[in-house]
Parts: C-alpha cells; structure tokens; sequence
C-alpha cells in the first residue's frame, strides 16, 4: 500500500491503520496573527479589532478559513501584503498591502484559497458579507 494525497498509512503488527490526514485544523483565537496554511480561525474580538495577515508565502490550493464567534462593532479584518489580491466573485481588494476584507458581525464566515502562488487569492466561500477595500 502506498500513501496518496491526505492519506496515512501505519503498519503495525498483524494490522494496517489507514487514515485521513485532509481537513482544517481548528482553533479559537481573539488577538491579530498570520493565517496559516490549513487552518480555521474561530475569531472572538470582544476584547478588541483583529487583523488576520494573509501568508507572505502560500501555495496553489493553500486554504484558510476564518469564523467570527463574537458580537459587537469590533471588526474582523483580513489584511494581504505587496503584490497580493483576494478575489470575491467579480470584485477584487485593492492591490498590495492597502487592500482587505472585513467583517463586524457575528455568524459571518469566509474561506480563502491561494489560487497563484503567493500573491492570488480567492473566496471560495462566505457567509453573510464583507466589506472589500
């Protein structure tokens, strides 16, 4: 047996254990960081705005998801760096560090995908809106 894409293979004595290693890690979070590559965001900003940083590095199918858990005015931002755009539909942000997409309420959800290496990003999908900039 060999190992493909998401999967794992463990060889054990008189046993074999096949796995799925594809899907999101998830975790909660309530201060500004780096999106990383596989991951879900649960974003509380009670205490606060948060601004979540685009990866300077990403690769073609890299993919993030960020999930506002908390109400309030406080946003939720998505901020990208030089050269880079966020898709949404037949809009796009402004390019390079001057574009985002943000969010105040609660429920919303978006998930983004690298679709050029290190610079382009799209919406794959989203609840309820954003503000693109």
């Amino acid at each position: 047996l060999t190992a493909g894409s998401g999967i794992s293979i463990a060889n054990g004595q008189n046993s074999i254990t096949i796995s799925s290693t594809a899907g999101l890690s998830w975790s909660n979070i309530s201060a500004n960081q780096t999106l990383a590559n596989g991951n879900g965001y649960f974003v509380d900003a009670t205490g606060g705005a948060i601004s979540l940083s685009l990866p300077a590095v990403a690769a073609v199918g890299d993919t993030y998801r960020v999930y506002r858990i908390s109400s309030g005015a406080n946003q939720v931002t998505i901020t990208q760096g030089a050269g880079q755009a966020i898709q949404i539909g037949s809009s796009a942000t402004t390019g390079g560090a001057g574009g985002s997409i943000a969010t105040t309420a609660q429920g919303d959800c978006v998930e983004i995908v690298c679709h050029t290496a290190n610079t382009g990003f799209a919406v794959a999908s989203l609840v309820v809106s954003f503000t693109v900039v």
